[in-house]
């Protein structure tokens, strides 16, 4: 523990080395650092103040973890099995072709090129574990209600298990007599759940994702073929809009990030809009040039940042103006947050977790005669 507090890496390998005492040092640090964040809430009252503490602690546990490491081989480049480890899990290898499967569709020339010419590569524990609960939601499916079928994330994709907003696309609506065949932008498809459900329920006849992250566009792409959606729904990895402005749509759908800050690890970049991204400025200055005449924007937004003081309601409505947009209509949902043994009133980030609304915006463009009035 000493060498990881210091800023060292630890290699977890050799003779006696186990894999379950090494996950034990792995808990030991994460309830360490559970322990400075409840006293935190415990002592302070400014939430925003708090949650900024309590983030930078979640950044150091994430650095630390991420120093805890284990070998894993290579065969052909192609990572292959846990090194020098006693007790590994039985599945530890089709855990490793699972999450590195799409590699080949993702990973640069020069960067396949060394993990070739390399015996084993180093992995943080932390990382692995994430894999064997990401192969599992894979191997199982998750099964979608509003769906009536399974999705299948993949490593490195957010997992569509949070549901209980997924009502909030019933709301999205496109007159039917005067659009008989509807064409929708997803930005940020991810697993592409929230396209597949409105096509299921015949509001949308095709779709273009988009996501900058390329693990989702696999993601996505595998979710396409099983539900035999190949020719109706396709996917490409952009940074928000496809580099075109040519092709127009009737809806345009975002889940973006929700929270302003920067991520601590990879799967939170989902969570966290970061300065350097400000992704959802972006999205609303820019989203009018994608979009067909009458066309409608719909917004999916988490007020716990104005509930943590991030950011104002205010913020929001500015952007959307900016982008010479108005809100329409908008509907909520709330949802169960999972129980503390503490009652939410006595600790103040759990209180604003309780109280947390998701939105669903329906925008539109201001025409030019609305704006002369």
């Amino acid at each position: 523990m000493k060498h990881l507090d210091d800023g060292k890496a630890l290699v977890y390998s050799g003779q006696g080395a186990d894999y379950h005492n090494a996950r034990q040092l792995l808990q030991a640090i994460k309830r360490r650092y559970k322990r400075k964040r409840m006293a935190l809430q415990e002592t302070s009252t400014d939430i925003t103040g708090l949650w900024m503490k309590q983030k930078k602690l979640q950044e150091d546990q994430s650095d630390v973890v991420n120093r805890l490491l284990i070998q894993i081989g290579l065969a052909e480049g192609r990572p292959s099995e846990l090194l020098n480890l006693n007790r590994v899990p039985t599945t530890s290898k089709s855990v490793l072709a699972y999450a590195f499967k799409n590699d080949d569709s993702v990973l640069l020339d020069d960067q396949q090129s060394a993990m070739c010419d390399s015996e084993f590569l180093l992995l943080s524990l932390s990382d692995h574990l994430a894999m064997i609960g990401s192969y599992e939601w894979n191997r199982k499916g998750i099964y979608i209600h509003a769906l009536q079928d399974y999705i299948y994330p993949h490593f490195g994709v957010f997992p569509p298990t949070r549901q209980d907003y997924i009502s909030l696309i019933d709301h999205i609506t496109v007159d039917s007599a005067a659009k008989t065949y509807v064409c929708m932008l997803e930005v940020g498809v991810g697993t592409g759940v929230l396209s597949m459900i409105l096509m299921k329920q015949n509001k949308v006849h095709h779709v273009q994702g988009t996501d900058i992250n390329p693990y989702a566009v696999a993601c996505a792409q595998d979710n396409i073929r099983r539900h035999g959606l190949n020719d109706k729904f396709t996917v490409m990895q952009a940074d928000l809009f496809p580099a075109s402005t040519k092709a127009k749509y009737d809806i345009i759908l975002f889940n973006p990030p929700w929270l302003p800050g920067n991520a601590a690890k990879h799967l939170d970049d989902a969570v966290y809009d970061s300065p350097k991204q400000d992704t959802i400025r972006r999205f609303l200055t820019h989203a009018h040039q994608y979009l067909h005449p009458d066309g409608q924007i719909y917004l999916i937004m988490s007020n716990l940042g104005i509930l943590l003081g991030l950011y104002q309601e205010d913020d929001l409505h500015q952007m959307v103006e900016e982008g010479n947009l108005e809100i329409v209509k908008v509907w909520y949902t709330t949802f169960e947050t999972k129980k503390s043994k503490r009652k939410a009133e006595e600790l103040p980030i759990e209180s604003a977790r309780a109280k947390e609304v998701i939105s669903l915006y329906q925008l539109r463009v201001i025409k030019p005669q609305l704006i002369a009035q």
